[in-house]
């Protein structure tokens, strides 16, 4: 199953040059019972639920379990707690972090480092930094299109089950490279749809 970016729209709470590439709400169902989850590029936009191929050399991020684990490749680095340079499945202080509205994710964030996953990030009570069950929370991340390439800065929305379905509900990043971009933006209603520049935008990248 792969999914395109619904639109990309001019606008934002961050300076004018800001361009935010939003999802739409996508509102996708992650099965508690099933370890392969969702698996989503967050720089073209598709979506699969097995793995993909590319995973190790694109910007993948994929929730397992009802949202309960949640996996990142190379090219992605997760706003974590520890700001860790190598996982340890061990350690509950190593997680993502569930990040307030609003938040800047940008250069200044404790990101984690390298290929990671998380395990600890969910708490059935209210804990400063976790998922609640069945609320919406907000993961932030940077990313690359290949090793050496611009380092992008985004958030994912997704509330968390561990009975029956979990749910990612949207994400979106900063289009221009270093930018930060703050938790929850979304382009506003009165912007400019560039459905035809999503496809630019790629081939663009890919003659880069």
């Amino acid at each position: 199953m792969k999914t395109p970016f619904l639109a990309l729209l001019l606008a934002s709470p961050l300076p004018l040059s800001a361009t935010v590439v939003y999802s739409g709400e996508q509102n996708l169902a992650v099965a508690w019972d099933d370890l392969e989850g969702v698996y989503v590029n967050v720089a073209t936009g598709a979506t699969a639920v097995v793995w993909p191929e590319d995973f190790d050399n694109a910007p993948w991020i994929n929730l397992t379990l009802g949202g309960y684990g949640i996996f990142n490749s190379e090219l992605v680095k997760p706003w974590g707690l520890s700001g860790g340079e190598s996982y340890d499945p061990e350690q509950e202080t190593d997680y993502y972090l569930n990040l307030e509205e609003g938040t800047i994710v940008d250069s200044s964030g404790p990101f984690l480092e390298s290929a990671w996953g998380s395990q600890f990030h969910v708490e059935i009570a209210a804990e400063p930094g976790k998922f609640l069950v069945g609320e919406d929370g907000f993961f932030g991340f940077s990313f690359k299109e290949e090793l050496a390439g611009d380092t992008y800065y985004g958030w994912l929305r997704f509330s968390p089950d561990n009975s029956g379905f979990g749910t990612l509900v949207d994400w979106a990043f900063e289009d221009t490279p270093g930018q930060g971009i703050e938790v929850g933006a979304v382009p506003e209603p009165s912007g400019v749809l560039l459905t035809a520049a999503l496809g630019l935008m790629a081939v663009r990248r890919r003659r880069a």
